[in-house]
């Protein structure tokens, strides 16, 4: 087991954590969740050489924190 291997497992969960705190009708926090998980994809793709999943990761995370911000713009 490398020693990257329990990022990728923290990441992993804390998107599909997200994911379900979105279908349960919390979109804010359901959003940072799966936001905070794409980060740690974005460092696990950095940290092991796989710059695409990296970017990816990275892209996806600046989508969920953009929808944070307007959901709390919208009703905070």
């Amino acid at each position: 087991m490398n020693q990257y291997k329990v990022l990728e497992y923290i990441a992993s969960i804390s998107t599909t954590v997200g994911v379900v705190l979105i279908s349960l009708k919390h979109p804010g926090i359901g959003q940072l969740v799966t936001g905070i998980g794409n980060l740690l994809f974005f460092l696990y793709g950095i940290l092991t050489g796989q710059r695409a999943l990296g970017l990816s990761a990275l892209f996806l995370a600046v989508i969920e924190f953009f929808g944070v911000y307007n959901w709390l713009f919208r009703n905070g």
